[in-house]
């Protein structure tokens, strides 16, 4: 079942009103990473999942389609430091974003 509004809320998140201009002024890092940008993103996203690569990949391009070129950063289960067991394992994985 496809997520209600998504497609608007993703157009929303990477429309281009703040070109990429703007952003070199208010921060010259954020300029650097937009100017080889289709999209001047309005916001900074980025993806956490406790899955595998594989399956974080199909989830981005079914999810984010087009817009995954957007996305500043994605992390997956490679970077939860597990070990070889707990990386094989089923199990929930939580961790604090500051």
């Amino acid at each position: 079942m496809a997520r209600p509004y998504l497609n608007s809320l993703l157009a929303y998140l990477v429309h281009p009103s703040v070109s990429a201009t703007q952003t070199s002024q208010e921060s010259p890092a954020g300029a650097e990473s937009n100017a080889n940008n289709e999209y001047a993103a309005r916001y900074e996203i980025m993806i956490w999942s406790s899955a595998q690569p594989h399956s974080v990949k199909r989830m981005l391009a079914k999810t984010f389609g087009e817009y995954q070129k957007s996305l500043l950063a994605v992390w997956d289960r490679t970077q939860l430091g597990l070990s070889p067991v707990e990386y094989s394992q089923c199990i929930s994985q939580a961790r604090l974003v500051n």
